[in-house]
């Protein structure tokens, strides 16, 4: 439970599928993972997946002057629909400072 899974949850019900499907024994064993962490991600200093995307997105946007979308904008930089970026973006609350 203090394993921070850095899939999305179809792939974590594929992977315990899978693993009991290959299980020998009266013990689940998951493929990879002998030794689950103590201390969950966040506490040992480890970056969540969404805090890394943002200060990707943040430094896309910093590199591009704040330009999102266009020919020199940090949606192009980052290979991805304009549109999406903004989405993502208001998802995790990134707003230009200063102004």
């Amino acid at each position: 439970m203090v394993y921070s899974w850095p899939g999305n949850v179809r792939e974590l019900s594929h992977y315990i599928e899978r693993a009991v499907i290959l299980n020998h024994g009266r013990r689940l064993t998951l493929p990879g993972h002998d030794h689950v962490p103590s201390v969950p991600a966040e506490t040992a200093g480890f970056p969540s997946l969404d805090q890394v995307i943002k200060n990707h997105i943040i430094d896309a946007l910093t590199q591009c002057r704040w330009k999102v979308s266009g020919k020199n904008g940090a949606a192009a930089l980052l290979k991805m629909n304009p549109q999406t970026l903004y989405s993502r973006m208001h998802k995790m609350g990134i707003l230009k400072r200063g102004g």
